[in-house]
């Protein structure tokens, strides 16, 4: 919005919302911890994916871990509807 008025366009918030949706692009999360890159990491996120096969659902406890804090903003931008978007941020996850 600063861009267009230093070019002395006068537009609304929800004017360039709007066309951007009309052009097919969509308000996303884009967060993605860079450790999953990690083959030590992959092959760690493997290994308790086919750990999980043998768990009793029955036995599962889930936890809402909503307001744990993990330093992770949600940022968010603008991508093609149907595409994932994704930004990059570094966390302590699988840190030595």
């Amino acid at each position: 919005m600063a861009e267009l008025a230093a070019r002395g366009v006068k537009v609304s918030h929800d004017t360039v919302w709007q066309f951007l949706r009309r052009e097919g692009l969509r308000f996303k999360k884009t967060l993605f911890a860079l450790e999953q890159a990690r083959s030590d990491i992959a092959r760690r996120r493997q290994r308790w994916r086919s750990f999980q096969a043998g768990l009793d659902p029955e036995r599962l406890v889930f936890i809402d871990e909503t307001w744990i804090k993990t330093n992770m903003a949600p940022l968010r931008g603008w991508g093609a509807k149907g595409k994932r978007l994704r930004g990059f941020a570094r966390t302590t996850t699988g840190a030595r």
